[in-house]
Parts: C-alpha cells; structure tokens; sequence
C-alpha cells in the first residue's frame, strides 16, 4: 500500500498544466488529455509496485497492488482539482493515514468502504470503491483538470 501511494504521488505536481490561458487556447481539446494522463499514471503506479509481485508473490497480490494504485490515482486527481497541483498529493496520503491508525475493518459496510486501500484482494466492497474513486478522479480530473 505504501509502495504504491508513493509511487502514484510523485506524479502529482505534472497534474496540471504550464498556463490556463495556453490551455484554453488549445487546438485539440484537453480534455482526452487529461484523462489519458491521469490513466497513464495509474497504470504507471500498478506496474512499477506489481513488477515484483508477479515474480514472487501470487495473483491476487497482483490484483491487489492494481486495485490500490487505480483508488490512488483517483484521490490524487481529485487532490489536483481540490487543492492545487502540487498540494494534489494531500488527499491520497490524508486517506491512506487514517486508514493506517484505524486498520482495516470487515463491519459495518460503511467502515469497509472507508478502509478499501487495506482490505484483502477478493473484497468486492474495496474493489468496487476503488474504481468508484477512480473513475470519478479521471472524469473528474478530465473536466476540470488540476489548478496551478
């Protein structure tokens, strides 16, 4: 969890772009831009923290470490719109902290929601929340992009 949450925040300062102005005066439309971006660090994260994994450890940790970097690199989008660009990775880490002083738990639901980046690779709760997070990070990040 760790390992993936640093290597998804180094990105967090390239959220956003050199100038608003420049953006708004784009010939192509960033918004497919941003999203790819923000893909292209998620999948960066999953495969720099799984290249171990999938020499030793089984798949489900596999799946484990991709889920956890799609879930991180949606708070850190959702950092970068929150809070400026460089401050994007506030979010990620805040979550993951809080996340590390209360431990996973398996009851209430809404507990389990809560600590998806520690629950074992099977959990459908976790998974299902980590994409939520990461779906609405991209389109969230696509739309507005990160402020500067």
């Amino acid at each position: 969890m760790l390992t993936v949450l640093v290597a998804t925040v180094a990105f967090g300062p390239g959220l956003a772009g050199a100038d608003p102005a420049l953006d708004r005066t784009a010939a192509l439309a960033w918004v497919p831009r941003r999203a790819a971006h923000i893909l292209a660090v998620m999948a960066t994260a999953a495969v720099v923290t799984a290249m171990p994994a999938l020499v030793s450890e089984p798949l489900a940790a596999v799946a484990l470490l991709v889920r956890d970097a799609a879930g991180i690199g949606g708070l850190l989008a959702l950092g970068g719109v929150a809070w400026r660009a460089h401050w994007a990775w506030l979010l990620p880490v805040g979550w993951t902290l809080v996340v590390l002083l209360s431990g996973p738990a398996s009851s209430p639901a809404y507990r389990e929601v809560l600590t998806w980046v520690m629950q074992p690779a099977g959990n459908t709760l976790a998974t299902a929340t980590a994409v939520t997070i990461a779906v609405v990070g991209v389109v969230t990040h696509a739309a507005f992009g990160g402020r500067r």
